[in-house]
């Protein structure tokens, strides 16, 4: 970071832009890109940068130039971040196996490719064809809250 700020600001609407600090003059700011890709399958565009809650320095990179942020959604970094690069400044999910989700319901079934849905909290729920992977979609994308899952006992794939 070699003295240099990053902040995310909240202008409108649901992302925070991000900017870097004393690029051309230490009181001027230049904005960070937004180019971003997310290796959880589910994440829409729209969670990068929502409610910043924090970005920081890495401190165990000896460039010193990864920049982590985290959001409502999860974390994210960005390698090489430095006033040259601000504008080309790629963001990648850092979520290895949680979903940064809250689930309020489960329900385990003997419906074929999957034994497992759940019902979570703001993007409504998956259904668990592997427990070791990210669920590839949710059940009813742009949908709220699902806290409570049943299955008709005489044919489980029906919910």
């Amino acid at each position: 970071h070699h003295g240099q700020l990053a902040a995310g600001m909240h202008t409108s609407g649901f992302n925070d832009k991000l900017y870097l600090q004393g690029c051309r003059t230490p009181s001027t700011w230049i904005r960070l890109s937004s180019q971003h890709q997310a290796n959880v399958p589910w994440w829409p565009k729209t969670y990068f940068s929502s409610a910043t809650s924090q970005l920081l320095w890495d401190a165990a990179d000896p460039t010193a130039s990864t920049l982590l942020i985290s959001t409502w959604y999860g974390v994210r970094f960005a390698t090489n971040v430095t006033c040259a690069t601000a504008n080309t400044t790629k963001w990648t999910t850092y979520e290895r196996g949680h979903e940064e989700v809250v689930v309020l319901d489960l329900l385990s079934t003997k419906a074929p490719g999957a034994e497992l849905f759940s019902g979570v909290a703001d993007v409504q729920g998956f259904r668990h064809a592997n427990l070791t992977e990210f669920p590839a979609s949710r059940t009813k994308p742009g949908s709220q809250s699902l806290s409570g899952l049943y299955s008709c006992p005489t044919n489980q794939t029906n919910l």
